[in-house]
Order: structure tokens, then C-alpha cells, then sequence
């Protein structure tokens, strides 16, 4: 529902990846079912999104992330996920100062040049988000 918004599209999704996975499941050794679920099903509903035209969100096209074997690391999936999640927590200056230094990689100079925050602000910011990202992480 949350990438269909639509109860029929969902039901399909979940038929189409229900069938995909008895043929999947006996081929593969799953270790975390539940992420491998929600995987497939995001997975699944972002293919149709993008086959049917649909705007989808360049957060929801980058969620994607693979090992360099070719396999798809869960593991890996599930932290970025809480990460995300965190990162929404943090207040407004916190999460834009963050997100340009590490998902960027902006200097200190650059994220100053492109806010409207001062160079101690946007250190401050980022110490301080990072702090917080790390306090919330554990506590999940």
C-alpha cells in the first residue's frame, strides 16, 4: 500500500511476488526471510512504478544497494533503512548539514556556501547529527 496506494495494485504486487518466490526460494538460501519479503515487494513495486510511468521518488530509485558479489546484502539493507529513518529524526539544520557532508561529501566550506548557515553552524550541525544519529542507531 505504501508504494501502490492502491489496495488492487498492492494485491497484485503481493500475488506476483508470492508466485516469484516459490520459484526463487527453492534455487536460493535465504538467511533474513523478513527482509528478503520486504525486499521483493519494494522491489517488485518500484519495477511496476517505473513500467506504468508513475512518479516515484529518486530516495525510492536509490534504495537499491548490492554486494560486489552480485548478491543482495539484507544485512546492509536493514541498517541503511534505520539510518534513513534516523536521519528524518534529526531537526531540519542537523539532517540538511548530514546529508550534504556524508551523502554528498560536501566540504565544511561548500555546505556554507550553499546554506545559509555560517561555518560554525554547519560544523556544530554536523557534530551534533551525527551525535544524534548515533544515540538514536543504538537505541533501535
Amino acid at each position: 500500500m505504501k508504494y501502490m496506494r492502491n489496495k488492487e495494485d498492492a494485491e497484485d504486487v503481493v500475488m506476483m511476488v508470492f508466485e516469484k518466490l516459490t520459484q526463487e526460494l527453492h534455487k536460493k538460501e535465504v538467511q533474513y526471510f523478513k527482509s528478503y519479503l520486504y525486499v521483493s515487494i519494494r522491489n517488485q513495486c518500484l519495477m511496476i512504478l517505473r513500467k506504468d510511468k508513475k512518479e516515484v521518488s529518486s530516495e525510492l530509485l536509490q534504495e537499491v544497494h548490492w554486494e560486489d558479489e552480485g548478491g543482495f546484502d539484507y544485512e546492509k539493507e536493514a541498517q541503511l533503512k534505520q539510518l534513513e529513518e534516523a536521519i528524518q529524526e534529526l531537526s531540519t539544520d542537523q539532517a540538511e548539514c548530514v546529508k550534504l557532508f556524508y551523502l554528498k561529501q560536501l566540504s565544511y566550506k561548500q555546505i556554507e556556501e550553499s546554506t545559509s548557515y555560517t561555518l560554525k553552524e554547519v560544523k556544530s550541525h554536523i557534530q551534533n547529527g551525527k551525535r544524534n544519529l548515533s544515540i538514536r542507531l543504538k537505541a533501535s
